[in-house]
């Protein structure tokens, strides 16, 4: 890719041709990859010379290869020794207690057990005890440390929680509800991600059956785990639903609910509304005064009503009011201790191909691979993230270099979050309720570029709308000049348009794009980006953390669109770039992903994960899995030239 779009050197990245004859595949695959075969550890050197012009012993190598050795064996001593320090804070997002690393995860399953002939999706039991053994763990630790006999602390469980909706939904959810339990000093306790509260095993959705509860640790680890460095406000570490059950009886619960809070807040001067309609700080510290009187604060095991209102709510999340929460979940162990699952960082090496660089997939062991096995194998907490039944060759993190391996640092990719399905009616109905975009996605920062106000329908005779026009000429009045600075330049819509039809075009290109819209979206934001690379201190906020210096090599595309609609995608944009003199390395969707039978029902994580490190990313504003995936970039310090919308 030109060094238009890199910071990268040219010794680094080299030129990428508009066409290339090489035979080499465009993607690694796993089939491609080499094997351990592939290294042969020397066990010893060969045996020196033993002919007569030799002036050395036959048991003696020369100084300069003595020295040579003795430099070799010092240099892979400290190459094991970063390798070793890149996986413990890149293969799992936090550091993780001894105790912790006693409790291993599943073997992962590529296949269904050769006795399920079902064809059915995977129930996670293993997963289900893996938590269970962890939550016991962290009982034992509560006992350990405050020397009480029953071994409990004090904990919460939100049996309201968030379900029979899309994981962006559920996700927010959890983790301000662990927010709240964290400032209350109370342990967090977690479910399973529930699309049917009603049924144990299977449920339906677009006639399909579908696991009804999936265990969170398939999908996440970290403080909402009890996985991580403890919290500052002594609360105890998180416990499963299951573990809550069986040390919190139904006669020593105290239940808390919305009305609840309201009522006391009432009785302190307080106007009711504050609970429902104040700022998300507001909120949280209505509920902070509840749980910190003496009922609650003696209270061992606190639940918060089913069926009842959230703490935490669509409206809140769909509005500016949950910005004044960013401060503190940003500094709390929810984020600071956040990470994947190690299914997830599994899938994401099994598919590394769509998300590096042609070069950074190609095996760099800096060791022969039988020392580097042997010394993988002898972590069996490592390797049991990578251990499965019936996989696919899968590179070892060891083959790939820390950049790609690390979960915080940026990927070479520009990713693109596109809804399809039920999108189609959704957004449309997004217009008629005059929907803004979500919180997260409505920072002042990121309105600086892409600033989205709903328009209003007025007289046609006054409508400040140019779409008929903008349609028969191909173009969007919304398109800054090419010579903008690009510290002012923004995207704006039509204030006023002429009828509820018109509204529904404007929404759908930033909630439902067509091929031709999502091409020319991408064209704007890699000019944007790639003119804020080669311009001194481009940043336009205090967000901003750091200069970029990836470059761009790949597009990924994470959708729910079907498979022939997303090859009429990745056509479009392969056949737009070449105009401007270069080329994409690779342009892949989520249909490309290769998936076992345990990674497929949760990839939605894993293009969360992708997303939240690339280094350049377009969401959908209306969307609360985009609305997590920048609240994750906001963390790890991306500019917001490089989060952008549609």
């Amino acid at each position: 890719m030109s060094h238009y779009f890199s910071r990268r050197p040219w010794r680094e990245y080299g030129l990428l041709p508009a066409s290339s004859s090489s035979a080499e595949p465009l993607f690694l695959s796993p089939s491609n990859s080499p094997s351990p075969d592939d290294f042969q550890f020397q066990e010893k050197p060969p045996a020196p010379s033993m002919s007569g012009s030799s002036s050395y012993p036959a048991c003696r190598l020369p100084k300069r290869y003595t020295r040579l050795l003795i430099a070799t064996l010092i240099s892979g001593v400290v190459l094991l020794s970063l390798e070793f320090d890149v996986l413990s804070s890149s293969v799992f997002s936090n550091r993780r207690r001894d105790d912790d690393l006693t409790i291993s995860f599943p073997s992962v399953q590529d296949r269904p057990p050769p006795d399920d002939t079902s064809g059915l999706p995977p129930l996670y039991h293993a997963y289900r005890e893996y938590e269970d053994s962890l939550s016991e763990k962290h009982l034992v630790e509560q006992n350990t440390t405050t020397g009480s006999e029953d071994g409990h602390g004090r904990y919460i469980f939100f049996a309201n929680h968030a379900h029979t909706c899309g994981w962006g939904n559920v996700l927010q959810e959890m983790l301000f509800s662990a927010l709240l339990a964290d400032k209350a000093g109370l342990g967090y306790v977690w479910d399973d991600y529930t699309w049917d509260p009603n049924v144990i095993d299977y449920s339906y959705f677009n006639g399909k059956k579908i696991t009804a509860r999936k265990p969170i640790s398939t999908l996440l680890s970290g403080h909402v785990l009890g996985i991580g460095s403890s919290s500052d406000s002594g609360a105890p570490r998180a416990i499963s639903s299951r573990t809550y059950e069986g040390v919190c009886p139904l006669d020593e619960r105290v239940y808390i609910d919305r009305e609840t809070v309201k009522e006391y807040m009432t009785s302190l001067g307080y106007h009711a509304g504050i609970v429902d309609e104040g700022d998300g700080t507001e909120v949280m510290n209505a509920w902070l005064k509840v749980l910190r009187t003496e009922k609650y604060r003696n209270a061992r095991c606190i639940e918060v009503r089913r069926n009842t209102y959230h703490v935490f709510d669509m409206w809140l999340f769909g509005s500016s009011r949950v910005h004044s929460l960013w401060e503190h979940i940003s500094r709390s162990p929810v984020l600071t201790n956040w990470g994947w699952s190690p299914l997830i960082h599994r899938a994401f090496l099994k598919n590394v191909q769509f998300f590096a660089a042609d070069d950074d997939v190609r095996s760099r062991t800096p060791l022969p691979r039988k020392l580097w096995d042997l010394l993988w194998s002898s972590s069996s907490t490592l390797s049991a993230a990578y251990t499965s039944t019936s996989s696919p060759k899968i590179p070892s993190p060891s083959d790939l270099p820390s950049h790609i391996t690390h979960p915080f640092a940026s990927l070479p990719i520009l990713v693109l979050h596109i809804r399809r399905g039920d999108y189609e009616e959704h957004c449309k109905n997004l217009a008629e309720w005059s929907a803004s975009y979500m919180g997260f996605n409505s920072f002042p920062q990121h309105r600086v570029r892409d600033r989205f106000d709903v328009p209003q329908i007025v007289d046609p005779a006054v409508s400040n709308s140019t779409l008929a026009a903008e349609e028969e000429a191909g173009t969007e009045n919304n398109v800054p000049p090419d010579i903008d600075d690009i510290r002012r330049r923004s995207y704006s819509d039509p204030s006023t348009v002429a009828s509820m039809d018109e509204r529904k075009e404007i929404y759908a290109r930033h909630c439902y794009p067509s091929p031709q819209q999502i091409v020319r979206r991408v064209r704007q934001v890699v000019r944007d980006y790639s003119q804020a690379q080669v311009t001194p201190s481009w940043w336009t906020g205090n967000d901003s953390k750091r200069q970029t210096g990836m470059g761009l090599n790949k597009i990924y595309i994470m959708t729910n669109g079907d498979s022939e609609w997303a090859e009429e995608v990745k056509r479009a944009l392969g056949q737009d770039f070449p105009a401007l003199g270069f080329v994409w390395e690779g342009i892949s969707t989520s249909r490309d992903l290769i998936l076992g039978w345990e990674e497929k029902p949760v990839v939605q994580a894993l293009d969360m994960y992708v997303a939240s490190r690339a280094e350049l990313f377009v969401g959908n504003g209306f969307s609360s899995l985009t609305a997590n995936i920048v609240m994750l970039r906001m963390k790890m310090g991306f500019d917001t030239v490089q989060t952008r919308f549609w």
